[in-house]
């Protein structure tokens, strides 16, 4: 009789973890973490934080987007530049490759990415704040321009099935 029940609690048990429905807070969380242990990710922009100046309200599609090694950087720059080219350049809006990336997870609830960039204008390094609930930090360092600050949304696509590592 009591092996029975000790084999009906470890099933019971077994069952309630498997069979866990989880909320969609632990959804989020875990597509986020997918997209980022598979260098996927794509922040959606909504404010800027120039360095002395007021937050700005952005009203586009602005953008930055890690796909495996290479960063897509649609942003915009708002603040003082020291050396730039004739008529603005580029500056925030380009596609590179990335260098000395890490990821570290310092907290379950926060993901934080390093890396350095290089245009044919400047080296940037990018330190980008990923909160486990969607909450995104970008600050971004020029050698050329003042520092500028971003807030977003990291894009999740709930539809998506979960990708199984196997």
């Amino acid at each position: 009789m009591l092996i029975v029940i000790c084999l009906l609690s470890g099933t019971v048990t077994s069952f309630a973890q498997d069979g866990k429905r989880l909320s969609k807070k632990e959804i989020i969380a875990q597509k986020i973490k997918e997209q980022l242990d598979h260098n996927t990710f794509k922040v959606m922009v909504q404010w800027a934080y120039p360095l002395a100046m007021a937050p700005i309200a952005l009203n586009s599609n602005y953008s930055l987007e890690i796909k495996n090694d290479s960063v897509f950087s649609y942003l915009p720059y708002y603040g003082r530049a020291y050396s730039i080219p004739y008529g603005g350049g580029k500056a925030l809006n380009f596609d590179a490759p990335i260098s000395d990336y890490s990821l570290v997870y310092p907290k379950k609830s926060k993901a934080i990415i390093k890396f350095t960039t290089k245009t044919n204008e400047d080296i940037y390094s990018y330190t980008i704040n990923i909160y486990m609930n969607g909450n995104t930090d970008i600050i971004v360092n020029s050698q050329n321009r003042q520092s500028i600050n971003f807030q977003g949304d990291a894009v999740v696509d709930l539809q998506k099935p979960s990708v199984n590592k196997q």
